[in-house]
C-alpha cells in the first residue's frame, strides 16, 4: 500500500492476501479520524490476471464507499458487511474510533456474528452488493437505537420473525403463527414486560427505551423486500392469560424457578422435571375444544439478585425460545 499523506509524504506498507486488503482498510481508516473531512482518494491497481482490472475497480468502489461511510458518521461504532470470494468481512468500528475487521466463513457464520450482542448500539450495513434478495439488509436498515423491533412476514401456518434489540442484535425465530394481528399481539406481551424491566434498572434515565416497534417485510416480485409499519391492534385486559417465568438466571438453558399462569404457580421445587409438562396440561385444560396452539410467555422475572452485567435482550429472547420450545413439546 502506497500512501500519500496531505503533507506529501509517502508511506508504504507490505500486506499479502485477503487479510492484507482488510488490514489496508483498517490502517486507512485508522489514519484519517472521522472528523476530518478531507477527502480520501483511494485507487487499487491489479495485476494478478486477466479479471486485474475488474478486481481493482471493485476494491476501489468498495473501500471508497466504506471510508465515506464511517467518515460520514451514519456508521458511529456500526459495521458494514460485504463479500469478497466465498467469505464474508465485517469491519467494525471500535472505541475510540479504531477500526478492525473480522471474517466469516460462511453465511450461517455470518447470521451468529449478527446475533452476537452487543453492549453499546451498533448500527449494520449491507454492501449493496449482496444479500439484495434477503430481507436482512432491509431489516438492519431500518435499525434505531433504544428500541426493540419485530419485522415479520407470515407464510402457509407459520410466520418468520426477526427482531433487532436496541442495541442492533439480532435475534429469529419461526413460529406456528399465519395471523398477523395474533403474531403482533402475542410478541407485543413479552416485549412489553422487557422494555419495562429495562426501563426500571438502574441507571442514566437516557437510556429508556421506547415502545417496541412492528414492521411488516413484503417480497417485491424482484425478490427483493421493503417494510411496513405495522400498529398492534387493542385488545381487552380478559383477551389472554398471562403466563411468566421466573428465573434465577438469564442463561437459555437455566432451569426455571417457576411458571406462574395467571393465579397457579408450578414450581421446579413441587414438579421437579415434570414442571413443563404440568404447566402445559393445565394451559391445555383451560382451552375451549380439542384445538391444540403454541403456547406462549408473557412476561419474565429474574431474581432480585443482580450481575455485573446486566442480561441482553437477544439473551432473554433466547432464554423464552427455549422455555416454549419445553412447553410446546408436550402439545
Amino acid at each position: 500500500m502506497v500512501l500519500q499523506t496531505s503533507w506529501g509524504e509517502l508511506l508504504i506498507n507490505r500486506h499479502e492476501g485477503p487479510e492484507g486488503l482488510l488490514d489496508s482498510l483498517c490502517n486507512l481508516l485508522n489514519l484519517q479520524p472521522a472528523a476530518d473531512q478531507t477527502d480520501t482518494r483511494l485507487r487499487a491497481y491489479s495485476f494478478s490476471s486477466v479479471r486485474g482490472g475488474q478486481i481493482a475497480n471493485r476494491i476501489t468502489d468498495l473501500f471508497g464507499h466504506i471510508i465515506q461511510r464511517f467518515h460520514s458518521g451514519e456508521l458511529n461504532h456500526g459495521r458494514y458487511a460485504f463479500r469478497m470470494g466465498t467469505e464474508f468481512f465485517v469491519v467494525q468500528q471500535e472505541e475510540k474510533s479504531r477500526y478492525s475487521w473480522r471474517s466469516l466463513e460462511s453465511f450461517e457464520s455470518l447470521l451468529e456474528e449478527l446475533q452476537q450482542p452487543q453492549r453499546v448500539y451498533r448500527a449494520l450495513e449491507f454492501d449493496p452488493e449482496i444479500m439484495a434478495k434477503s430481507p436482512y439488509p432491509v431489516i438492519f436498515k431500518g435499525s434505531k437505537p433504544s428500541v426493540i423491533q419485530l419485522f415479520f412476514k407470515t407464510g402457509a401456518q407459520q410466520a418468520e420473525i426477526y427482531i433487532l434489540d436496541e442495541q442492533g442484535a439480532l435475534f429469529s425465530q419461526t413460529l406456528a403463527a399465519d395471523n398477523p394481528r395474533f403474531l403482533m399481539l402475542q410478541q407485543r406481551r413479552f416485549l412489553n414486560s422487557l422494555q419495562q424491566r429495562h426501563n426500571l434498572l438502574p441507571g442514566d434515565t437516557g437510556n429508556l427505551l421506547a415502545e417496541p416497534e412492528f414492521y411488516e417485510l413484503i417480497k417485491l416480485r424482484s425478490g427483493e423486500y421493503r417494510c411496513e409499519r405495522r400498529r398492534v391492534p387493542l385488545v381487552r385486559a380478559d383477551d389472554y392469560m398471562e403466563l411468566t417465568l421466573v428465573s434465577d438466571t438469564a442463561q437459555a438453558n437455566g432451569r426455571p424457578v417457576s411458571l406462574i399462569c395467571g393465579d397457579r404457580a408450578f414450581t421446579h421445587l413441587e414438579y421437579g422435571n415434570e414442571l413443563y409438562s404440568a404447566t402445559a396440561d393445565y394451559i391445555h385444560s383451560l382451552r375451549h375444544g380439542d384445538e391444540r396452539y403454541p403456547i406462549y410467555l408473557t412476561s419474565l422475572r429474574l431474581s432480585s439478585f443482580q450481575p455485573i452485567e446486566p442480561p441482553t435482550t437477544v439473551g432473554l429472547l433466547e432464554l423464552k425460545r427455549r422455555v416454549e420450545e419445553r412447553l410446546n413439546a408436550f402439545s
